[in-house]
């Protein structure tokens, strides 16, 4: 339930105003460039892309539907703007892929589909440089979870870990590890109480195998928010899960987090909630390895942007990126934007989407590339209004 229910409207008003004047922390827009490499037509290239990985002029990404059998695809675009078919899945090797892809220095791509292949359960794939795929994993949706949620992250080994939104002992989700032979091992299973539950978005990982992710549910604090209030957490390399930050919807922090989370050099990790914050539209925060939280920018406060979905990146000087999927404006234009928090907690946004043909509501994270540029997807928009990629230069 949205935290403005409690409040009379005009006392709310009032203190979201107070609120995003002290704390907005947002600068005028700074000039960018923006360039719509490829729009997708909802056909055999799929339509609503997810996020991006980058290995030279190449770029990389998932449809969840879309292909040859309407069950998604990778395709690849180059940095030019040309669109080439890597894979349509046919439902039993994996339907819904979801999360960005990740490489290995081989450059085989590997990534996780939420339903299809064999028990209809989800999988991790991999897919050659040549475009052959295998299967690696099938999830039962049993005691070794159901519906991976988000991207996967390699270890030193290179192991393979990330989450499960379903399945696992409790039924809560998973955080689990797989050996590059495709052997799984459930590290944690999410009883959905104190501990969380859902698990989302993608895993940061440390030098010791320590993962840190987001549970959209659950946590000790089971106040306005509840039941979706949501925690951070980290998993060890032996499989103890331990509550950095529960939140509870009070203070004007955000709840229910949707997205994964970033690590800086210190131990310190970086979120969006899509909901709560100064103005019940979503807030960008912090938590510091001895479980400290602060939000660093409350969405909401005009054209910066609100419901941040996407998980962010960190660049070397400490800046941070991201998306909001909206954003208000003049007139209709609530398309979202593209916005930089820089190490003084200085909020830009760096780009507001337009009407087609270009891109609408960004929902994945962006990615460097060089000379400053980013590239991301929009789910919908484009010439065809199936979604695009895009590129934003300096």
């Amino acid at each position: 339930m949205a935290l403005r229910s409690f409040f009379p409207s005009t006392l709310w008003n009032l203190t979201s105003l107070l609120c995003a004047l002290f704390f907005s922390g947002a600068i005028p827009a700074r000039a960018q460039t923006e360039t719509i490499l490829y729009s997708f037509t909802g056909g055999s290239d799929g339509s609503a892309p997810s996020a991006l990985v980058r290995r030279g002029d190449k770029l990389y990404g998932t449809t969840p539907n879309g292909g040859a059998s309407g069950n998604g695809t990778v395709f690849q675009i180059s940095t030019s703007g040309k669109e080439k078919l890597v894979h349509s899945f046919n439902g039993s090797d994996g339907q819904y892929p979801i999360g960005a892809l990740i490489l290995d220095k081989e450059g085989n791509l590997y990534g996780a589909t939420g339903t299809g292949g064999a028990y209809d359960a989800g999988t991790v794939f991999t897919i050659s440089p040549s475009g052959v795929e295998k299967v690696l994993y099938n999830f039962t949706g049993g005691n070794d979870g159901g519906g991976p949620g988000g991207p996967l992250v390699f270890d030193k080994a290179g192991n393979i870990y990330s989450a499960t939104k379903g399945g696992g002992a409790y039924a809560y989700g998973t955080v689990f590890k797989l050996t590059p032979s495709g052997e799984e091992t459930v590290l944690y299973s999410f009883t959905g109480g104190a501990d969380g539950g859902g698990p989302n978005g993608g895993l940061a990982i440390d030098s010791k195998d320590n993962l840190y992710g987001t549970a959209f549910e659950g946590g000790e604090h089971f106040g306005l928010c509840a039941p979706y209030c949501g925690v951070v957490f980290s998993v060890s390399s032996s499989g103890t899960e331990t509550v950095l930050y529960a939140f509870d919807g009070q203070e004007m922090e955000g709840f229910g987090p949707t997205s994964g989370l970033v690590r800086d050099k210190a131990g310190n990790l970086y979120g969006t909630t899509e909901q709560g914050g100064a103005n019940d539209e979503g807030a960008l925060y912090e938590v510091t390895p001895s479980g400290s939280e602060s939000v660093l920018f409350s969405f909401g406060t005009g054209s910066d942007g609100y419901y941040p979905d996407a998980p962010l990146i960190l660049d070397k000087n400490g800046y941070l990126y991201g998306t909001t999927s909206l954003n208000y404006g003049d007139g209709p234009l609530h398309y979202g934007v593209i916005f930089e928090l820089i190490d003084t907690w200085d909020y830009i946004v760096l780009y507001s989407f337009q009407p087609p043909p270009d891109g609408l509501y960004p929902q994945t994270a962006l990615t460097f590339g060089t000379k400053g540029r980013l590239y991301g997807t929009t789910s919908q928009g484009g010439v065809y209004g199936y979604g695009t990629v895009f590129e934003l230069t300096p």
